[in-house]
């Protein structure tokens, strides 16, 4: 588990990397919302983030093949999540 690492052209919050590299990878994107906001369009964001800086190139460069993204939104108690795999 390491978080806020370079990977791309920026800075993932956390990533898991599998010891077996033929196992998945995963990283993720956290957006804090704020009371009113679109908990959903902001997950999509996160997730639009992480491909735009292409955050899972460090996992690929380490020879981890499948990567799944993940992109989460939170306010308060309220949670929205999306992936990509």
């Amino acid at each position: 588990i390491l978080s806020n690492r370079e990977s791309g052209s920026g800075r993932y919050d956390i990533a898991l990397y599998p010891k077996d590299k033929s196992k998945e990878g995963i990283v993720f994107e956290f957006k804090k919302g704020f009371e009113g906001d679109d908990l959903h369009k902001l997950a999509q964001e996160a997730l639009g983030q992480i491909e735009k800086k292409e955050y899972e190139k460090d996992l690929k460069d380490k020879g981890i093949k499948q990567v799944t993204k993940v992109g989460i939104a939170f306010y308060k108690k309220h949670l929205e999540v999306t992936y990509r795999k």
